[in-house]
Parts: C-alpha cells; structure tokens; sequence
C-alpha cells in the first residue's frame, strides 16, 4: 500500500511540475476487491459476491480546478468509466454510451440526472478452469446473489452489514416479497444486457420472471 500510494504520489507531483494538474482529470479505482481472509477464511476475488470483492473505491478529480469536494452515493458501474472517460475525452455522449454504461460527465458536472439506475449489477463466471456463473444486485440496503447451480443469497446490507445472515433461505413473507421484487429487477436487467444467462436463471427461479 505504501509502495502504490508513493507511486501515486510521483505521478501528482510530476502533473504540478508540468502545470497538468488542475487540467488533469484523475480517476482512481479498482478492478476488485479482496476477501483477505474475511468470511471464515476466504481468499481471492472469485465465488462469492461478498462487499469486499465487490465494493471498490473510485475517486475523481475533474479537470478544471473548480470542483468542491463531495461524495456521491449513487451506485457506479465500472462500464461507466468507459463511458465517462470517453465523453469527457470529447467523444458525444451518445456514441461514448452506446456500450453498456453510463457516463458520470453531467453527475461530475452537478447537472441533476433524474433517470440515473437505482441499483447495479456484477457479474462473475469462476476463476480459471472453475466455472461458476453468478450474478449480483445492489438495490438500496439489499444484496441478492444469483448463485447458477447453488441456493441465492439475499442481505439487508442495514442491519448486517458484514453479510452474515443469508435471508434468502426460508425467507419471511416481507423478505420473500424483497427476494421476488429483486429476481424481477435481475431477469429486466439481463433481458436489456442480453445476458446468456437468462434462460438459465428463468428455469431455475421461475418466479422472478
């Protein structure tokens, strides 16, 4: 960490030499997360949907010079980097969209975007020569955890936050109501993506499409 963050540290210092820096957009993230040995022993990145794979950092500093500090807790794919760093490179917002993300240029802006997702999805598939397809859905506080094979997941991310309590199993009629509103969202959501998993997932929770 100390290594990245000196690293990190040169590549600013050398934008101020060059007078870039406040014409710089800087954007700081990761591919994932790390388990680190959290859940009993976990290690690496793949097979579970856990927050400390999935939860990664992202900082950004828009060019400019103007921009006051903020936190935004809207959710962010990491497909819409792609699209950001296109529109903002000059690319028109309709072409650097025309992927699967959303460009966060007018969320950086402060323009008000009414229609921006109310929750995010990520994808895994295993880990080398292991396949093992899952799909997973942040709405507000919840968690759901399509596992392709094995039994869903489902956390309330308010009351448990280190995701210790599998809701999904034998739900409550509230909670079993949670579970079918978040399958529904998941099936809109691999329909409009064309995900190849969707006919999979239909036939094993019928219910939730």
């Amino acid at each position: 960490l100390d290594a990245l963050k000196a690293q990190i540290g040169r590549l600013l210092a050398h934008l101020r030499t060059t007078n870039d820096y406040e014409n710089t957009v800087i954007i700081f993230s990761a591919d994932h997360g790390d388990a680190l040995g959290a859940h009993a022993g976990l290690t690496d990145k793949s097979f579970f949907m856990y927050e400390e794979t999935t939860r990664v950092p992202l900082y950004i500093k828009p060019a400019g010079g103007s921009a006051v500090a903020r936190r935004d807790t809207r959710f962010v794919n990491q497909t819409d980097l792609h699209a950001t760093i296109l529109e903002l490179a000059g690319v028109p917002r309709v072409v650097a969209e025309s992927g699967h993300g959303r460009s966060l240029a007018p969320v950086l802006a402060g323009e008000p975007v009414a229609d921006w997702p109310d929750h995010a999805v990520t994808e895994a598939s295993g880990l080398a020569h292991t396949l093992f397809s899952q799909r997973m859905l942040r709405y507000g506080d919840w968690k759901y955890v399509f596992n392709c094979g094995d039994v869903d997941e489902l956390y309330d991310l308010a009351t448990d936050p280190h995701e210790l309590h599998n809701v999904a199993v034998a739900p409550a009629p509230p909670t079993a109501a949670t579970l079918g509103e978040l399958r529904a969202k998941l099936a809109a959501w691999m329909e409009r993506h064309d995900d190849k998993l969707l006919g999979s997932f239909r036939r094993m929770r019928r219910r939730a499409a």
